[in-house]
């Protein structure tokens, strides 16, 4: 009796802990992606925000907001420095986000606005706005899952680029 006791416990206790832990770690691991400054190595993205502010008005555009960064080191200061990829991109009311942007489109383009690199060393940061050319291809695989691929130039002509696949946090807006 003292045996099965034993058991049941320790069953009990293993499904407490395999159905208690958050999904997070899981969403983690079903995520990848990376960012690219130039030809600087490869950086892990680490988390992804995206603002959907849909516009219900037939005659105007809706717009998502990516935001992608690569959480770095903590430096002297207890300050964590970070790099964040920021891309806005716009598109008719009537058709899907699924697709093909880039900078020069005039109906599915990355707006100048909200496509931008920080470089945030955990006391000050720069940043670089996009400048001649941009592209990225985004398609939406659930609700608050995408894979998004991305290339464009910053004002000297530097090459940020990238790739995410997983898990976002969306942030709805009505416009």
């Amino acid at each position: 009796m003292n045996k099965i006791f034993t058991v049941s416990i320790i069953l009990f206790t293993l499904f407490f802990i395999t159905f208690s832990c958050s999904n997070r770690d899981e969403d983690k691991v079903n995520s990848s992606g990376y960012l690219q400054i130039s030809t600087n190595e490869r950086l892990n993205i680490d988390n992804v925000n995206v603002r959907e502010m849909l516009n219900y008005n037939s005659t105007n555009k809706n717009v998502y907001i990516f935001s992608f960064t690569n959480i770095g080191r903590v430096n002297s200061n207890g300050m964590t420095a970070t790099k964040t990829v920021q891309m806005g991109v716009e598109f008719p009311n009537n058709e899907i986000l699924d697709g093909d942007f880039n900078y020069q489109n005039s109906t599915r383009k990355m707006e100048y606005a909200s496509t931008w690199y920080m470089d945030f060393d955990g006391a000050s940061g720069k940043s670089e706005q996009i400048s001649s050319e941009g592209k990225c291809s985004i398609k939406r695989i659930g609700r608050d899952r995408f894979t998004v691929t991305f290339s464009f130039k910053t004002g000297p002509d530097r090459i940020i680029s990238g790739e995410y696949s997983g898990k976002v946090i969306i942030h709805d807006e009505k416009m």
